[in-house]
């Protein structure tokens, strides 16, 4: 996809470092989720136990599944990921500073992130209730 992104950046005239911060966009993103997810499986290490969790993907998902806990511990777990995420979103952003697109998906990777520690997201209700058994929807949490 990255690819096809950079010929048809390039199809239309734009400069050299627009068609790659076009191309460094999607992989950046998908870095970052890889740092959010990573991030949940060292806390779930420190905090629970050498060997526990394990990271999931599939099509529509990527999430690391660990024992439930609560409290502090369901808290800095939850906090891991989001937090990891916005530090690799500031940091993508002072690699590139004068580049638009760049700082666009600078951007939108902090305000996803930042997006994780309200209780709207899975990550956030987590915080807001302090364990990762069952949450008041009924669904279970990270």
């Amino acid at each position: 996809m990255s690819g096809a992104l950079g010929v048809s950046f390039l199809a239309v005239g734009a400069s050299a470092e627009t068609t790659w911060a076009a191309v460094a966009a999607p992989v950046a993103m998908l870095f970052c989720v890889g740092v959010h997810e990573t991030a949940h499986l060292v806390a779930v290490r420190v905090l629970v136990g050498p060997g526990r969790g394990a990271v999931i993907c599939s099509s529509r998902v990527v999430a690391v599944l660990h024992p439930a806990v609560c409290g502090y511990r369901a808290r800095l777990i939850a906090s891991a990921g989001p937090v990891a995420g916005a530090v690799f979103a500031v940091a993508y952003w002072t690699l590139r500073p004068g580049d638009v697109v760049s700082q666009y998906t600078a951007s939108v990777l902090l305000v996803v992130n930042l997006f994780g520690l309200i209780p709207l997201s899975t990550d956030g209700k987590v915080l807001l209730h302090g364990s990762t058994t069952t949450l008041p929807s009924g669904k279970h949490s990270a």
